[in-house]
């Protein structure tokens, strides 16, 4: 077995680091004469909290166990494109005084330096992996669908977070004005639980849109209709390695769940799986539009895929039969 590969000062490196990002780490702690945590930050630049831990990152990039609850907590999902909206650990937190995550060590960094809130991150992939595993049952994808994902988990996200600044704070809020011949008291709903309703019902808005544009996109109906094996197999393995991950802050870990795949190579599987919603729809012309371009791209592709591809076809009509579209497709891509 080889040894995990450490840095000079034996930070152990996480499994995506590679010998640039290993060599920055280096310099880093060179700088500072100690061991650092390593995680890349939003900034660019390595994070410089310290750890004790067996992994070598500090208490916001897998040091810590959020609750210590088992196996099925779901994180490391989405990569951290939209991890700078949530809320940087310090001060400002409604929980600052009783959450284990706060220390002094986070007030020295500067703003642009301090980590994302552990528990919010947390819960945004929790509910993501949801999301996502709905999303990666579309016949047809959408593209604008992942962003609205996005967008109601977030909103999830910054209702928790009022409802936690509600929770050490009144529901009322009291003002008083005093003058010498003059004092007047008026109430009203806190900002906290203002926040809270407004947050609540923008929340609302975006899963009922959420919702809707799954059902235009036609979410699972070609696979109830025809399932295609390969693919539910893939779904389930992908949406089971994710839901059973544990509470993992590391952001190196998404490297283990989701693996890099080369673009050809993904968009050469969008468009066969394109291809084969075309033909158990019985959808002619968008069936050679999509074979031509697989063409363009893959050839060998479309000589492997194309027997089994039209082995699913549904004939909208006799004019459009297997045979005469297969020929036609033959034509467009210039086969014999």
């Amino acid at each position: 077995m080889t040894e995990p590969k450490t840095t000079e000062k034996g930070t152990p490196c996480a499994q995506s680091w590679d010998d640039a990002w290993v060599t920055r780490v280096n310099e880093f702690e060179a700088h500072y004469d100690r061991r650092i945590c390593g995680a890349r930050m939003m900034s660019g630049k390595p994070c410089t909290l310290g750890s004790s831990h067996t992994s070598g990152r500090c208490r916001f990039h897998g040091g810590f166990n959020l609750t210590g609850a088992p196996m099925g907590n779901r994180n490391a999902v989405m990569h951290g494109l939209y991890s700078r909206r949530l809320q940087i650990c310090g001060t400002h937190c409604a929980r600052w005084e009783s959450c284990p995550m706060a220390a002094g060590d986070v007030l020295e960094l500067p703003p642009y330096q301090r980590p994302t809130c552990a528990y919010e991150q947390d819960e945004y992939n929790a509910v993501v992996t949801d999301g996502q595993a709905r999303l990666d049952g579309l016949a047809h994808p959408d593209p604008r669908l992942p962003h609205l994902l996005h967008m109601v988990q977030l909103l999830q996200v910054m209702a928790s977070r009022a409802a936690n600044a509600l929770s050490v704070s009144s529901f009322i809020a009291t003002t008083t004005v005093k003058s010498t011949n003059y004092e007047m008291e008026s109430k009203k709903l806190s900002p906290a639980l203002h926040a809270f309703e407004v947050l609540s019902r923008e929340f609302r808005r975006y899963e009922t849109l959420f919702e809707r544009r799954l059902e235009e996109a036609h979410e699972y109906r070609a696979l109830k209709v025809n399932p295609d094996s390969d693919r539910l197999i893939a779904r389930i393995k992908g949406t089971t390695a994710r839901q059973l991950a544990d509470i993992d802050l590391d952001p190196d870990a998404q490297a283990t769940l989701i693996p890099r795949t080369d673009p050809l190579t993904h968009f050469t599987g969008k468009l066969i799986e394109n291809a084969k919603h075309n033909a158990r729809k019985g959808y002619p012309q968008e069936l050679r539009d999509t074979f031509r371009t697989l063409h363009v791209l893959n050839p060998e592709a479309v000589k492997k895929e194309m027997d089994g591809i039209f082995e699913m076809y549904v004939a909208p009509s006799k004019k459009f039969s297997m045979e005469a579209v297969r020929k036609q497709v033959l034509e467009a891509i210039g086969e014999p």
